[in-house]
């Protein structure tokens, strides 16, 4: 029989589509690996004597539940997995928290080791400690352990616990420390030991010791990272766990299937190999089209490199320090802040490598004494966006240095961020202190000039009161005592000003109520039958305006004193001082005699009524004012002044 004409050359067009799958598979596969060796590299502290949990096997390799679940999750995420080996359990945990090996796997969690170590949230297998023997009959009992010698793992979680249990029931016992769990479990079989405590997971990995009915502690185990350098790849793995955990039939549950012998997980059946297999040569065939848009990719690719080039110069190239963190959902969750980004000023000043800052919480740069004042500026960045704070930043050294923050918060690819900008403001702090010391001295400067002119001004009061005794002619004492109260009314203007923190002005209430009762106690001997009376405004004034006003009413309530009240057996004067924003009044005013002529007249003061009068129309015209006397139920001065650029009305009385 003749074949058909196209049968010969079947095995032809075969031979075609198997060099074609062929180059498509090498192509494949030469990109994978071109891909793999980009990857960045992750260390893994393995230690040994924990089977099947982590250990070496005979070649020395890392092998166990852990090697192979970080071996899938850190392949899965993009990452090369390497294995540090020749390291006990404590020199493996001291190498990860010095960040020479970045992961230390099968950790418990306990306060001091969260001081030193990031954790995952996930964990990845439960267990709990167990007493377990080597030969001979177990124990009934946690009581029938008194006087027994156990096998412990130095620095073990479940040796610590065994510990707090054995003293909360008072039992005493002999506990021996061995490198690993192994070297215990020899130890037991030489003599040296009865017991050994270990995880659960321990004793089904190894024959050569048989479980107790004593169980406690059940614990999580986790994964952990040196301080603050692998924010990122632990919430890459706690996401893969967190998924892993939900399939059944996922990687994760196969290896604990594979170890702990759990039937419940299965293979995949032989029918869904062969679907599998159609996929995969249906995916084959798309490479082709996949091939074609990868040209297209690298091309938009290099667009945006070169994007992000540009970008990253001006970034870097920035004076001040630039920080990009993670915008808080919350308004008072601050603890979701973490770095992001860091220009090289930023790592140049704190003192830090870029990979130490980038992941790393937010407050591990910021002083304590400045996370509230932090806090307060981050909130109201919800409310407007944008916020500027001064705070200080600790560099590695512990330094604290002053910045004015400038925070702006925006949106990238759906993600809120902030950035912070800051400037440092040491030279500017340093030269506002100067200024406020300069002030300070020129403040001591001229209190101590108004104490100086206070103590002259007494010292000739004194003098004056000296030479008073010795005469008795009131046409000599009377103009020495004059002189007398116009030095005191002076001096007490110093003196009060040097008593307060402001030199620039003077209360006339205070003034005023001061000095006519110094005038009050020097000229009048009974105090019951003459009344003095003193009200007002409070109204700050300068020194320019309260010594001439201090000198004129010295004038005014000596005159009341002297001439009011001659030949009266009792008398009272009022002095008010009053203002309405823009002047001030003040009125001098006694129920004595009058003065003879002026009677029941208002009259503008002119010169020639006598010196004290004469004075008082002097010291009213320093002070661009007008003055008054009304005699009428006795003699009233009234001075008004304007206040514009001689005071401040403070409050009304």
């Amino acid at each position: 029989m003749t074949m058909p004409r196209y049968a010969s050359k079947t095995p032809i067009l075969i031979a075609c589509v198997l060099l074609f799958l062929s180059i498509l598979s090498a192509t494949h596969v030469s990109a994978q690996s071109g891909e793999s060796s980009t990857r960045e590299t992750i260390t893994i502290a393995a230690f040994g004597g924990a089977a099947p949990v982590i250990f070496l096997d005979e070649n020395g390799h890392a092998d166990g539940v852990y090697p192979d679940v970080l071996t899938a999750a850190l392949t899965d995420l993009g990452y090369n997995p390497a294995y540090i080996t020749g390291l006990s359990f404590p020199e493996a945990y001291a190498a990860v928290v010095a960040g020479e090996i970045d992961i230390m796997p099968a950790l418990l969690r306990t306060p001091t080791r969260e001081e030193e170590l990031d954790f995952i949230n996930e964990p990845v297998m439960v267990s709990w400690s167990q007493v377990f023997t080597v030969g001979g009959s177990p124990p009934d009992s946690i009581l029938d352990l008194e006087g027994a010698r156990v096998a412990v793992q130095e620095n073990g979680q479940n040796g610590l616990a065994f510990r707090e249990l054995m003293n909360a029931f008072d039992i005493q016992y002999e506990e021996i420390a061995f490198p690993d769990l192994d070297a215990a479990v020899t130890a037991a079989q030489s003599g040296d030991a009865d017991l050994v405590v270990a995880f659960n997971t321990f004793g089904l990995a190894n024959a050569d010791v048989a479980p107790t009915s004593i169980v406690f502690a059940p614990t999580s185990a986790y994964l952990a990272t040196s301080k603050g350098h692998h924010g990122v790849l632990l919430e890459q793995i706690d996401e893969w766990l967190s998924n892993q955990k939900l399939d059944e039939r996922s990687e994760y549950n196969r290896i604990l299937a594979r170890w702990f012998g759990n039937d419940e997980i299965q293979v995949m059946p032989l029918w869904a190999i062969y679907a599998l297999s159609a996929v995969g040569l249906a995916a084959a065939i798309l490479l082709i089209i996949v091939r074609i848009y990868r040209i297209q990719i690298d091309t938009a690719k290099d667009r945006i490199e070169r994007s992000e080039t540009r970008f990253r110069t001006i970034f870097d190239v920035a004076a001040d320090v630039i920080l990009v963190y993670d915008a808080s959902p919350l308004e008072n969750d601050t603890s979701a802040m973490h770095i992001r980004e860091a220009n090289d000023s930023a790592c140049e000043i704190l003192g830090r490598d870029r990979r130490s800052l980038i992941g790393a919480p937010l407050w591990q740069v910021i002083t304590p004494d400045d996370h509230q004042l932090f806090a307060e500026a981050n909130r109201s960045i919800t409310k407007t966006s944008s916020a500027v704070t001064q705070l200080r930043l600790i560099t590695a050294t512990g330094v604290k240095l002053p910045f004015e923050i400038s925070l702006s918060q925006f949106s990238v690819q759906g993600r809120d961020v902030v950035i912070a900008a800051g400037r440092d403001v040491s030279d500017r702090l340093s030269a506002e202190g100067e200024l406020r010391e300069s002030l300070a001295a020129k403040e001591m400067l001229l209190a101590e000039i108004h104490h100086r002119v206070k103590n002259n001004l007494q010292t000739i009061a004194s003098l004056v009161n000296i030479r008073l005794t010795n005469i008795s002619d009131d046409r000599v004492r009377m103009p020495l005592l004059e002189m007398a109260d116009r030095v005191h009314a002076m001096g007490l203007l110093h003196r009060m000003l040097y008593q307060q923190e402001d030199f620039s002005s003077i209360d006339l209430r205070e003034y005023s109520q001061t000095l006519c009762q110094q005038i009050w106690v020097t000229h009048v001997a009974d105090s019951e039958r003459f009344r003095l009376h003193v009200d007002g405004d409070a109204i700050a004034v300068d020194l320019d305006t309260a010594l001439p006003y201090g000198l004129l009413l010295t004038e005014a309530v000596s005159n009341s004193i002297k001439h009011g009240f001659v030949g009266r057996e009792v008398g009272r004067v009022r002095v008010e001082v009053r203002s309405d924003q823009e002047r001030a009044t003040v009125t001098i005013a006694d129920d004595g005699v009058g003065c003879s002529g002026t009677a029941s007249e208002s009259v503008v003061m002119q010169s020639g009524n006598g010196i004290g009068l004469d004075l008082i129309r002097v010291l009213a015209d320093q002070l661009d004012g007008k003055a008054e006397i009304i005699a009428r139920d006795g003699v009233t001065v009234r001075v008004e002044f304007p206040l514009r650029n001689r005071s401040v009305v403070k409050s009304s009385a």
